[in-house]
């Protein structure tokens, strides 16, 4: 089992398809979950990236990016 730390920018890119790095980080991290990867991150960088969404688009759409 693999553990890679996914930071703020990580997360936003994936959430995020505006982000100019959407597509090559939504595909590694489909990659990564399908070879039984086990994401990492910390409570503090999920409260950014949810700051950092929610000022990029709607907060309901922040959440939902989030949980699903």
């Amino acid at each position: 089992m693999k553990k890679v730390f996914f930071d703020t920018w990580g997360w936003v890119a994936i959430a995020h398809k505006d982000d100019n790095h959407h597509a090559d980080a939504s595909a590694f991290y489909k990659t990564f979950l399908l070879r039984k990867g086990v994401p990492v991150t910390t409570d503090y960088v999920l409260a950014e990236t949810i700051t950092l969404l929610r000022a990029k688009i709607d907060a309901k759409s922040a959440a939902f990016l989030l949980i699903h």
